[in-house]
């Protein structure tokens, strides 16, 4: 929870206001990297999926997994710990979850209706309205629109967060960061419809790959 405008006596000068962030500390019984990631839910892994790549998450470690055990006895995860999110400008990505099998697992219809349902402009303005700056909502534009058009392709976490990431750590740029610099080469105004248009065509000639190997 972001806070303003707070004050408090032990401050430096005195009762001097301050803006920061207020947490809550989640019942945990230990981090996903200290358990076997087979133990988690596919529901689970999905919405900390679709999260993280709504807000460009590049530190998605197994440590900032929490593990809870809710009251069935099932293992349920709390994501934590997003200093590292919606940078300035696409670097790299990191993502946990991408190697585990749920990740691999088709979304449901409700998960793929969620996704249709984000409005980008509307969460765009929501960040504005908490001081994020511009070049940081730009980089939520970019991968909440992949996301979106992926899952409307019926792409799987894995196969949306392969094109996010970059394939190890030699590697220069993502195919992500490729398709922004492409549709960088034209003006400001259409920028966000040449994305649109090279990220769908990114993604209709991997289906098409998809269906090629599956008929094989």
């Amino acid at each position: 929870m972001l806070l303003h405008g707070v004050s408090h006596p032990s401050f430096a000068p005195k009762n001097a206001s301050k803006t920061g962030s207020l947490q809550f500390y989640a019942d945990n019984v230990g981090s996903a990297s200290a358990m076997g990631s087979s133990r988690f839910a596919v529901e689970d892994v999905h919405r900390i999926g679709v999260l993280d790549l709504r807000i460009f998450n590049m530190d998605r470690n197994g440590d900032n997994l929490l593990v809870k055990l809710d009251e069935s006895g099932k293992f349920r995860l709390i994501p934590i710990d997003h200093g590292l999110s919606l940078p300035p400008k696409l670097e790299c990505a990191w993502f946990d979850w991408m190697y585990w099998r749920q990740a691999k697992v088709p979304f449901t219809h409700e998960m793929r209706q969620c996704i249709a349902n984000i409005d980008i402009s509307a969460d765009s303005q929501i960040l504005r309205s908490l001081g994020i700056s511009e070049e940081c909502i730009r980089t939520m534009q970019i991968s909440t629109t992949v996301l979106k058009k992926a899952a409307a392709h019926d792409f799987t976490l894995f196969e949306i967060a392969s094109m996010v990431c970059r394939a190890n750590l030699s590697e220069e740029t993502s195919e992500l960061e490729k398709i922004v610099a492409q549709a960088e080469t034209h003006s400001k105004e259409k920028f966000i419809e040449e994305l649109e248009k090279l990220i769908e065509n990114a993604l209709k000639s991997k289906a098409k790959t998809r269906v090629r190997s599956t008929t094989m």
